[in-house]
Formats: C-alpha cells, sequence, structure tokens
C-alpha cells in the first residue's frame, strides 16, 4: 500500500518540483525579447543560403489584431490549417498521439 502511495506522489511530485527547480535556476525571457531576437534566412529552391537578415533594431514588430488586414488573418489561418482552424482545438487526443508516435 505505502510502495503505491510513494509511486504516485512521485510521479506527481517529482515534476513539479523540478519545474520549480527549472523556474527557479533559468530566465524566462519576456515575449518582447523571444520576437526581437529571431532570424530571417531567405534560402534558394535548392536549399542553399541567399541571405541572413539580422537588423539591428530586430526583424520583427509587434502589432495588434486589429492592424492585420482581415484577409491576411484568413491567409495564414489556410495556411496553418486546411480545416477549421477556428472551431477545432488546438490540442486533442489524437494530434498528442501522432505527435508522440513521430
Amino acid at each position: 500500500m505505502y510502495s503505491l502511495v510513494g509511486t504516485a506522489a512521485s510521479i506527481v511530485l517529482l515534476p513539479l518540483l523540478l519545474l520549480g527547480i527549472g523556474c527557479c535556476c533559468f530566465p524566462i525571457p519576456s515575449t518582447d525579447d523571444a520576437v526581437q531576437n529571431q532570424i530571417a534566412t531567405v534560402s534558394y529552391a535548392d536549399g542553399g543560403q541567399l541571405a541572413r537578415l539580422v537588423p539591428e533594431q530586430g526583424n520583427r514588430i509587434k502589432v495588434g489584431m486589429d492592424a492585420i488586414p482581415i484577409h491576411v488573418r484568413e491567409a495564414v489561418l489556410a495556411a496553418e490549417d486546411g480545416r477549421s482552424t477556428r472551431t477545432r482545438a488546438s490540442t486533442s487526443p489524437a494530434s498528442c498521439a501522432r505527435w508522440s508516435t513521430s
């Protein structure tokens, strides 16, 4: 009985402990830092590198959704997923199973 409880506690508490230690030991960048530190690479059709764009001020600009035209939003949604992205949950048991077996 005690070994079963100990095993269950280890399965639940050990990941939480490791997550807490990780949050304390490693700095978490802000969303602005993560956006500004991205590099754009332009490639040829055969995969060779044509150019690498690294502007000094960063190569991403944070904008609100109201600044993005509707047709651009629709194009991004269509490119992301041909199925109904707005009505489908982004995480489903089927997608988790596909991810874990790949």
